[in-house]
C-alpha cells in the first residue's frame, strides 16, 4: 500500500468519526506523547519513532516531559464521539 493511500484512508476514517484536520503523521506524534506520559524513557521513545538524535526528540516532545495538558487533549479527542479503537476496527 502506498503511503498516500494510507493517508487518504486515515483521513476518511477520522472525518467519519467527526475529527477533521488530522493528518496520518499525527498518529506518530500522539504515539510518542502517550509513551512519554506513560513514563517510557525518552531513549526508548527516540528509538521507537526513529529520531536520529535525542536532541531532536527532546526538542519535539520536551513540552510533554514538562507536563503539558495531555489529559485535556485526550478528552478533546474522546469528546469527538469516536475512539481510536473504533477508527481502526
Amino acid at each position: 500500500m502506498k503511503s498516500g493511500a494510507l493517508s487518504h484512508e486515515y483521513k476518511a476514517m477520522a472525518e467519519g468519526c467527526g475529527i477533521s484536520g488530522m493528518r496520518f503523521y499525527n498518529l506518530r506524534l500522539t504515539h510518542a506523547s502517550l509513551l512519554l506520559t506513560s513514563n517510557i524513557p525518552i531513549q526508548v521513545v527516540q528509538a521507537r519513532i526513529g529520531n536520529e538524535s535525542i536532541q531532536t526528540t527532546v526538542g519535539t516532545y520536551g513540552h510533554v516531559l514538562a507536563g503539558s495538558d495531555v489529559e485535556g487533549e485526550k478528552g478533546d479527542v474522546e469528546s469527538a464521539g469516536c475512539s481510536v479503537r473504533r477508527m481502526f476496527a
